[in-house]
């Protein structure tokens, strides 16, 4: 990303500010930049800092688009946020960080990096953010009057949590609807007393159970949740302005690699190695589009004659960001490939008439 680019990125994000201290971190790191006393990931580590503010975190991904993952892992470690495996032991500062970590990634959620993100946050954490927010509520009540005060500005809503929640779920409703107890969303939310988190519940209970828009309409009328109600409207359509340039700064952040100015997550980070592509221009050309389409979530297809380095391309890209060895399947196609091996079939054992199923390929990935 070229300094001046960012520059006009951070005035405009400016504008529309309302924190006074991150307005002044703004105007700070504007003269910073102009100067060229300041390194891009010095930038991102100091705006990182603002990014659990919902409000800000919109205003990052409207502006600062092409550096949302950095800016996100900058703030949200890829590590265990609890001290203890049994959570509700921890301390409050513990639940607080998890349950802010969980709003601010459901809120940019519809980042197809900062989805990924977060899906492998949550495998390091897998406590649900509800349950979290449940146990919290009730520690919460009971409180002393000066422990509630004294937290009362760090309290995530009940709101925050479900839409959140809803915003996980219905863009990865396989891994998430298995990885949590939604019986505990839906029993402690359903009859809130705010309609909108009756309709998020509602809209959650039909991905889990596959409703039709028959039963859909049923299960509205049974929880009170007239027509006209107000839904609550998602940031589908907030508009998002890309920063223009190429991102040159080698390291923004621990858990993300900048391939030619397009940021995708590490895998995992003790496994990422360096690539050995020569980089002259038709390479690094490639391998930006590569790394632009597997940012966009797609399937990506490859074409090209043989030898022209379509295999040597992914193999540098998997090497980069982690996941050679841990979570990169290859298959090599040709005339004695068939099903049983790209989808699995029944295999032999050393026991006599005992037969196991082995995954294929296709299967495992």
């Amino acid at each position: 990303m070229g300094t001046v680019n960012l520059c006009e990125a951070l005035k405009s994000l400016s504008l529309e500010i309302e924190d006074t201290a991150l307005k002044k971190t703004l105007d700070t790191i504007q003269v910073l930049l102009a100067e060229g006393k300041i390194q891009l990931q010095n930038v991102i580590t100091k705006l990182a800092e603002y990014i659990v503010d919902i409000n800000i975190a919109l205003l990052y991904k409207k502006y600062l688009s092409n550096i949302l993952l950095a800016l996100v892992s900058a703030k949200v470690p890829l590590k265990s946020v609890f001290s203890s495996k049994t959570f509700d032991t921890c301390n409050d500062t513990e639940k607080i960080a998890h349950l802010e970590y969980s709003v601010i990634l459901g809120v940019l959620s519809d980042h197809p990096d900062v989805l990924q993100y977060a899906l492998k946050y949550f495998e390091i954490n897998p406590i649900s953010p509800f349950e979290v927010y449940i146990n919290y509520e009730d520690s919460y009540n009971v409180a002393s009057k000066r422990r509630r005060l004294s937290n009362i500005k760090h309290k995530v809503t009940a709101q925050q949590i479900v839409t959140c929640c809803f915003n996980f779920l219905s863009k990865l409703p396989n891994e998430f609807s298995s990885k949590w107890d939604w019986t505990k969303f839906v029993d402690n939310f359903r009859n809130n007393e705010h309609i909108e988190i009756r309709w998020v519940v509602k809209e959650c209970m039909v991905i889990l159970t596959n409703m039709t828009e028959l039963q859909s309409k049923e299960l509205t009328k049974n929880m009170s949740i007239t027509e006209n109600a107000l839904k609550i409207k998602f940031d589908e359509d907030f508009f998002v302005r890309p920063v223009r340039g190429v991102i040159k700064d080698e390291r923004l952040s621990v858990n993300v690699v900048n391939i030619d100015g397009i940021i995708l997550p590490l895998y995992d980070v003790e496994n990422a190695k360096n690539g050995r592509l020569v980089p002259v221009a038709s390479t690094v050309n490639n391998l930006r589009s590569l790394a632009l389409a597997v940012a966009s979530g797609k399937a990506v297809s490859l074409l090209g004659p043989v030898g022209s380095g379509k295999t040597s391309l992914v193999e540098h890209l998997v090497a980069i960001t982690g996941r050679k060895s841990t979570a990169f399947k290859k298959v090599q196609l040709g005339d004695q490939t068939d099903s049983r091996m790209l989808l699995g079939s029944h295999q032999c054992t050393d026991i006599p008439g005992e037969f196991v199923w082995r995954p294929g390929v296709l299967t495992e990935v």
